[in-house]
């Protein structure tokens, strides 16, 4: 069984109510719900919340709903989106489900198309890897980083479509293997980022650079509301199209990797 599983906190402290606020006509979290459920490669759809309004949103979608005291902690450094995936698999397997894998799923980043996950969990399945994650390439990145309130210094320069950043709000993963992963899983959240000196290889899917928006503040709201406008739902629903057998319109690899430099400058 492959399982959908969208964490959905109450609270927010740089924005209150977040996941309950209106995006193009919506509560942010729905997209997420809606998303998962059109797939045709994931088999059940969970949606672990701390918050009362964000089960009844679960509830009238079908989802099976898990209250996850540990979500309500404000801090993402003491608990994490990790600890709370786990938390919710472990439940998932005492109640009697075989999970296979999992697409653990942040309503924050809304701007997904409709077979982005089936694209992730199939690749995931014939790769046969334990982890498949979304990224979005860019012809230029540079990163800086301060030196102090002046000055800064690059830290990193790609102008070869080598660079990519993480984006989409999800990933694939085998259960077991993240479960291990993540055993000892009240550690900070920075100790488990394998940055800046730890090689860290996964298989990747690539997005278009619009979709690599993550909701923080009311802002971003305002972005993502016109990008979903224009890129995904000028021409109707397009997540009930897929899920009733539409077309899939996803024509080719979209990372750009036919542009990779085949030698380093």
């Amino acid at each position: 069984m492959t399982v959908g599983l969208v964490i959905a906190r109450g609270g927010s402290v740089r924005m209150p109510r977040k996941n309950v606020t209106n995006l193009c006509g919506r509560p942010l979290v729905e997209w997420s719900i809606l998303q998962a459920q059109c797939s045709r490669e994931i088999d059940l759809v969970v949606v672990g919340t701390d918050d009362d309004e964000i089960a009844e949103i679960g509830k009238r979608n079908g989802c099976k709903i898990i209250r996850d005291p540990e979500i309500a902690i404000k801090d993402p450094g003491v608990v994490s989106a990790s600890v709370i995936f786990v938390n919710m698999m472990e439940e998932l397997i005492r109640d009697g489900f075989e999970l296979e894998s999992a697409v653990n799923i942040l309503p924050t980043s809304p701007l997904r198309l409709p077979w982005d996950f089936d694209h992730a969990i199939r690749m995931f399945r014939e790769a046969k890897v334990e982890q498949v994650i979304p990224v979005s390439c860019q012809r230029e990145h540079l990163v800086y980083q301060w030196l102090d309130e002046t000055h800064v210094e690059i830290l990193i320069a790609g102008m070869d479509w080598r660079m990519a950043d993480q984006g989409g709000g999800f990933g694939v993963v085998s259960v077991p293997w993240y479960i291990e992963q993540h055993k000892d899983r009240y550690k900070e959240v920075q100790d488990r980022l394998p940055f800046p000196h730890v090689v860290w290889t996964v298989s990747a899917i690539g997005l278009e650079a619009w979709q690599r928006y993550d909701i923080d503040d009311r802002d971003d709201f305002v972005i993502c509301e016109k990008l979903m406008e224009h890129y995904l739902l000028a021409g109707g629903d397009p997540y009930k199209s897929y899920a009733q057998g539409g077309q899939i319109w996803y024509n080719g690899f979209r990372s750009k990797s036919g542009n990779l430099m085949t030698e380093r400058m």
